[in-house]
């Protein structure tokens, strides 16, 4: 079985969850926290038919202590690197939801997108503005 069809964008999402306690977005965390009915709720076409895919990458790649259920996750998340909300001005510059900090830098728990500081997702949400604007048709 191969993970070759997991998108890298999620691979690198659970590799953050893991070594940096970054929170994950509300579909990985559904998957890590064993919750099938809010994984499917919170997927999209091409991740959705890949659940099964991506429990097995999990299961080998994903500490027990960090998987497997709602507590299980929180702990992960809470005892090694507790999330502030950042005030609203810090949006994410994929999605445009709240930015969290954390002891790894600044992620989005929508989209999964990370950045080292604040001022990095920031230079990105004046870039991402002014690539939107020149793509609109």
């Amino acid at each position: 079985m191969s993970d070759n069809k997991i998108p890298v964008t999620l691979k690198i999402a659970i590799e953050n969850y893991v070594k940096k306690h970054i929170p994950p977005n509300k579909f990985l965390r559904a998957v890590l926290e064993n919750d099938l009915r809010a994984a499917v709720f919170h997927s999209d076409q091409r991740v959705g038919s890949l659940i099964p895919e991506i429990v097995r990458f999990v299961h080998l790649n994903v500490p027990l202590s960090a998987f497997g259920s709602h507590s299980r996750v929180g702990s992960w998340l809470e005892t090694t690197c507790p999330t502030t909300a950042l005030p609203p001005k810090h949006p994410c510059p994929r999605c445009g939801e709240e930015l969290y900090s954390h002891s790894g830098g600044v992620s989005c728990q929508q989209c999964g997108a990370c950045f080292d500081s604040y001022s990095e997702a920031e230079e990105a949400y004046g870039e991402s503005r002014t690539v939107s604007h020149e793509n609109t048709p």
